[in-house]
């Protein structure tokens, strides 16, 4: 499921986890979301984990986990800071069809 930062999941989850900074321009992943064992990733780990969970021939995603996380970040980054210029941009964001619609929390 996905939650914009600015929803209201992501307000009451954001309340929990203060060691995230207000307005951070970045990917969050929460696995076992609102369950005492709640664990969250921030970018490149994010990412990772999330392709991981999904499954699939994605769990092979893990073994860049051998790729220290400073290093994993830098790469994050480089691709965060040029994926308009490879992939284009929408002038506003698409809305999710009838089939989409309940993966999206408010």
């Amino acid at each position: 499921m996905f939650s914009p930062l600015q929803g209201e999941t992501a307000k009451t989850f954001l309340k929990r986890h203060s060691e995230i900074q207000p307005g951070q321009q970045s990917v969050i992943f929460a696995k076992n979301l609102n369950a005492p064992e709640e664990k969250i990733y921030e970018r490149s780990e994010a990412i990772l984990n999330s392709l991981i969970e999904i499954g699939g021939f994605l769990k092979l995603s893990y073994f860049c986990k051998i790729i220290p996380i400073p290093i994993r970040d830098i790469i994050y980054k480089w691709i965060a800071r040029n994926r308009y210029k490879w992939f284009g941009k929408y002038e506003q964001c698409p809305l999710p069809d009838q089939k989409q619609e309940n993966r999206f929390l408010p």
